[in-house]
């Protein structure tokens, strides 16, 4: 929150333990990379790192905190400054390949799973057809 700048990264499935580690309440002068042995990297002087075997990064700059008073959390809003992709995941038509991507998603609070592309259509509209992709 004090420098406004921070990274997400798309977590691989050979690192979801240490990135499920994260999530401990770590001090504000502790840093989860040293704590998780995350391998961390800068990248085109964006100020906060990102994880270096992450297939998918963004930074961000932070725009807005919104307190949520139903669960007393906070909806953190960010512009993306920076995105770094492997390219061997895109496409021709600049399609990101997102189920080829070694990644996994989360669920709850302590479980994660890795995704499959289910079909990819043609723009809806009310007067056409669906195309496969």
């Amino acid at each position: 929150m004090e420098s406004s700048y921070y990274t997400i990264n798309a977590v691989t499935e050979s690192i979801t333990m240490q990135a499920h580690q994260t999530s401990a309440r770590y001090g504000q002068d502790e840093s989860e990379f040293d704590e998780t042995s995350i391998e961390h990297e800068y990248l085109n002087d964006f100020y906060a790192p990102f994880v270096k075997d992450s297939p998918l990064k963004f930074g961000l700059h932070l725009e807005d905190v919104i307190h949520i008073p139903t669960n007393d959390t906070k909806l953190i809003v960010g512009k993306v400054e920076h995105l770094h992709i492997d390219e061997s995941f895109l496409e021709e038509d600049g399609h990101l390949a997102l189920e080829d991507l070694p990644i996994v998603g989360g669920v709850g609070l302590d479980t994660y799973i890795q995704t499959k592309k289910v079909g990819r259509y043609s723009y809806a509209k009310p007067d056409q057809i669906l195309k496969k992709l």
